[in-house]
């Protein structure tokens, strides 16, 4: 597996957007005088830079991947065992199939047409064969664990087959889970900007507190 052009694109966008983004954010809230609130709004803008990132790199990677490279899949729904002890896995994003030995080692992957949704269910058949349905469309799919297309047409929507995967946790590295679903991306950038949302909140609940004991003052001070 060719690991390093699998990395190579993802961690291109991330190190260079982490970069240019810390040092603009860095001085521009050094300079801003915020004190301890440096901390939360850098933070903030990291998360949401990355989840930025993240949200876009999919699109490219996926391109640029062959058989040999793996997408992380992180969790999965609807993985299914063959006989053999393989295991096939449908990734969540970019429309996938991957297939790993009893032990998640990698083997080898390829895409599929899908329509507009990744959702597919997985059936093993006989030997090494396995049908996929897509859920969105009425694609259907006879495939062996060695990427081989044996079989395309399509199916009947009211005799849908009973989804028989399972859901799975592929093994994959920390720092490319977040790669392995939509949701993930958006969460760090809800997270990035809910803390810009309670840091300026406090700012101006401080300086109207600051405005009303100042008025307090100045009234007590007349009132003497």
């Amino acid at each position: 597996m060719n690991e390093l052009h699998s990395l190579l694109l993802p961690l291109m966008f991330g190190i260079f957007g982490l970069v240019v983004s810390g040092i603009m954010l860095a001085l521009s809230v050094w300079r801003a005088g915020l004190g301890w609130r440096r901390g939360p709004l850098f933070v903030g803008g990291v998360m949401t830079l990355v989840g930025m990132v993240a949200a876009f790199v999919p699109f490219f990677w996926l391109d640029h991947l062959s058989p040999e490279d793996e997408y992380p899949a992180g969790l999965v729904s609807s993985a299914i065992r063959m006989p053999d002890g393989l295991r096939v896995v449908p990734t969540t994003v970019g429309n996938r199939l991957q297939v790993y030995d009893a032990d998640w080692k990698f083997l080898r992957g390829w895409p599929i047409e899908t329509g507009t949704s990744s959702m597919v269910v997985l059936r093993p058949l006989v030997q090494d064969e396995f049908e996929v349905f897509a859920i969105k469309g009425d694609r259907r799919y006879v495939f062996n664990t060695q990427g081989e297309l044996i079989e395309t047409g399509r199916y009947d929507k009211a005799a849908f087959p009973q989804n028989t995967g399972e859901p799975m946790m592929v093994p994959t590295p920390w720092y490319l889970m977040i790669f392995t679903n939509h949701l993930y991306p958006f969460l760090f950038c809800a997270g990035g900007f809910t803390l810009f949302a309670l840091v300026c909140l406090y700012r101006n609940l401080a300086e109207k507190t600051k405005k009303t004991n100042g008025t307090q003052l100045v009234d007590s001070l007349g009132v003497a």
